[in-house]
């Protein structure tokens, strides 16, 4: 199952919204065949494994994925029909998967045709693995991750100014945490005083959807992002100057719960929130976020936009050259937005 989860990453920042699936074939003491979700649309894992199988498989032959296999018709056929198919007389399971239109039918639907189902093997691995899927299907909502940067004593940056804090390793960083999630989230004054592209040119890798949230409408609509078609602005306002998709929020209901239901049902999984200290405000007053990132700098700025703090202590921190990040998770988190 440790090889299953190797290989599933292979696929990360490419599978969203679908989850990342690796999948192998055990047969006569040996592995001979290995396949993984490459990206949304493309082969699921298990039927990529199949296809790389070159010879006849024994009666004792065991297919291993971590992830439940599919039992219903999306962009490709129910991979149960493709185990079924084969002759594999045992499947070793990593998770249940929590989308309601799979969620132990396709285990259900193995068992009925004679093949014997092993379930929850290193379990645990494989949901944090595939965290974001886990917590769109269970709790309604897209896995939140907050990041900031801020300066050792404390402070964000200097008001209407755009300075940098972090160095170019964290940099680096940050476009790769980038590169994982489905999409990107800021605020109205960080749109407007950074202008920023938001997206992972530092590496090779998949752009998130950028998200500006504006209430008040109050953007400045030449500003690169505002431009672009794959934005989405989330405002009560609809502001006729802008390319940018624009959803017009309730200004009778709490913001951030409609941003998430928003977000829910264009089938987003992740949200990652880079914006400013009210945004950032925002989520962890709400305790609408599941983990935190955050960036500190060697350099003092003495004043300021003060750094939001969390009340969870940092589970690990590591170092990137002069810079220090420390990594949060809320166990205490906000569960439904729906």
């Amino acid at each position: 199952m440790q090889r299953c989860l190797d290989l599933a990453v292979l696929g990360k920042g490419y599978t969203a919204p679908n989850p990342m699936v690796g999948s192998l074939i055990y047969d006569e003491g040996k592995i001979v065949a290995e396949g993984y979700h490459l990206r949304y649309g493309s082969d699921h894992a298990e039927r990529a494994c199949l296809k790389r199988l070159s010879h006849t498989l024994s009666k004792d032959a065991t297919l291993f994925v971590n992830m439940e296999p599919c039992n219903h018709h999306g962009k490709t056929p129910p991979c149960t029909d493709t185990i079924i198919s084969s002759g594999i007389k045992k499947v070793v399971i990593g998770q249940q998967d929590p989308n309601p239109k799979v969620s132990g039918t396709g285990i259900e639907r193995l068992k009925l045709c004679g093949i014997e189902v092993e379930m929850n093997v290193l379990e645990n691995k494989c949901r944090e693995l595939n965290k974001h899927f886990n917590k769109f299907h269970e709790d309604k909502r897209p896995y939140i991750t907050l990041k900031w940067a801020q300066s050792s004593d404390g402070y964000m940056g200097l008001e209407n100014k755009n300075i940098r804090i972090s160095n170019d390793e964290s940099t680096y960083l940050t476009h790769s945490w980038r590169a994982e999630e489905q999409s990107i989230l800021i605020g109205s004054k960080t749109m407007n005083i950074d202008n920023p592209k938001l997206d992972v040119r530092r590496l090779k890798g998949r752009n998130p959807i950028p998200i500006i949230l504006s209430p008040e409408g109050n953007v400045i609509s030449t500003h690169y992002l505002l431009q672009n078609e794959s934005t989405l602005v989330l405002s009560h306002h609809i502001n006729p100057n802008l390319t940018a998709q624009q959803i017009k929020l309730d200004p009778e209901k709490e913001v951030l719960h409609q941003v998430l239901q928003i977000l829910y049902a264009k089938n987003i999984n992740s949200v990652f929130v880079e914006g400013g200290s009210i945004t950032l405000h925002k989520f962890i007053e709400a305790s609408l976020w599941d983990e935190a990132k955050v960036i500190i700098a060697d350099a003092k700025l003495q004043q300021g936009i003060v750094a939001p703090t969390l009340k969870e202590k940092a589970y690990h921190q590591e170092s990137i050259g002069s810079n220090r990040v420390h990594f949060y998770k809320n166990r205490n988190g906000a569960i439904s937005s729906a």
